[in-house]
């Protein structure tokens, strides 16, 4: 015998969540939000202008450590900053790979690290992260090596890796998302893949390469003839973050604005995009900044240099699962446009006058930077006082 209760009692909530979703759907078409699925990975369509507006940042320091202050032999300028789950801060060197290591209040306690091959050293050409994957240790990464320090910085030990890997983000102590390199012959050219991978450290020295979540070839240089070049705002490369509130990783070749949201063990979720036209530099333009920026050999600059300018400089993540992206508007300018977890263009920020958070790395309560002065480098921290959705107070 059929159960009609059941069936009747099915009837009206499949209505009840087509009408939800039909809502969701006229919702986003009204705010100018569409979407379509592509391959099986929905795609996420923004309008230009964000749903809630832009937003004037208001920010206060909490925090200011200036190497004029201390007496530290070859801290004057530093190239890398980290700070570990307690609130302490490290500043690198990148010259002599030294870190200096402070305080949440800017006390110094002492640096480490340092150039070489031996146990807790890194060559000078590897790139080098500090991670705080285990309670009351730092984790120093480069080439194809961690070195494991406890708080006093005194080294713990060394896990070799299977290959070098830079930048890495650590999702445990065994997993980690990375950015390595191939090198693969096709025919009678060479070419080299930058690849972002999720690796699993199996055994000491032997890796597992998980999923492989976006691949491109010959990225990282423009090259004309014998001749090439880096930039941040006309050379392709990949830029990728690893969000620890959602478990993703985004990545994005800055070629184009349009950003893949992957789950740690699929390749894609989602993707989300934005109406963007990449910054088209007359000859003009390209002159006065080379004659500006580079007196004696502008005119090789004039000549290598693209026409037109990579669309994204950078992504990186904010508190509660939302992601800032940064559109490059012009030569050596940025804006900054914020999405939330379901990829949705929601605001953009104007930047506080006098700061910029081109390098800013965000927390919880606001941002920490390095601000450039005339003979040395001073870092520093700010709390953002409203948008309380995404930030909190320190």
């Amino acid at each position: 015998m059929i159960d009609r209760g059941i069936h009747l009692y099915r009837i009206p909530v499949l209505f009840c969540l087509a009408l939800i979703f039909g809502f969701l759907n006229v919702s986003c078409k009204n705010q100018g939000i569409t979407t379509e699925v592509i391959d099986g990975v929905k795609h996420i369509h923004n309008p230009v202008k964000p749903l809630k507006g832009t937003v004037d940042l208001e920010v206060e320091e909490t925090l200011r450590i200036d190497p004029a202050e201390f007496e530290i032999e070859d801290f004057v300028v530093f190239n890398n900053f980290w700070k570990d789950p307690a609130g302490n801060v490290y500043l690198m060197v990148w010259k002599s790979r030294n870190v200096f290591h402070f305080t949440s209040q800017g006390d110094y306690l002492g640096s480490f690290i340092r150039i070489g091959q031996g146990p807790g050293e890194f060559p000078q050409y590897s790139g080098l992260s500090l991670d705080f994957v285990k309670m009351g240790e730092i984790w120093a990464s480069g080439g194809r090596k961690i070195a494991r320090f406890d708080m006093e910085r005194n080294l713990l030990g060394e896990i070799r890796l299977d290959d070098w890997y830079y930048p890495v983000k650590y999702v445990d102590e065994n997993r980690l998302i990375a950015e390595r390199q191939e090198r693969v012959e096709e025919g009678k050219e060479m070419h080299e893949w930058t690849i972002i991978s999720y690796v699993e450290r199996v055994l000491e020295g032997k890796d597992k390469i998980l999923v492989d979540y976006f691949k491109a070839k010959d990225v990282g240089l423009v090259r004309k003839g014998q001749s090439a070049f880096a930039d941040a705002w006309a050379t392709p490369r990949i830029r990728w973050i690893y969000d620890d509130h959602e478990k993703r990783v985004y990545t994005v070749l800055n070629t184009e604005y349009r950003i893949s949201a992957h789950e740690l063990a699929e390749e894609s979720v989602f993707v989300f995009d934005k109406a963007h036209k990449n910054f088209t530099l007359n000859m003009d333009e390209k002159k006065k900044h080379f004659q500006e920026e580079y007196e004696e050999n502008w005119e090789w600059w004039m000549n290598i240099y693209p026409d037109q300018l990579c669309a994204i400089r950078d992504i990186k993540c904010l508190p509660k699962g939302y992601v800032a992206v940064y559109p490059i508007t012009g030569m050596e300018t940025i804006e900054i446009d914020i999405y939330d977890p379901e990829g949705r263009f929601i605001y953009k920020l104007n930047q506080p006058q006098g700061l910029s958070l081109e390098e800013a790395q965000f927390l919880d309560f606001g941002f920490m930077l390095k601000e450039e002065k005339e003979d040395r480098d001073v870092y520093a921290e700010y709390r953002i006082k409203n948008l309380p959705e995404i930030f909190r107070d320190k």
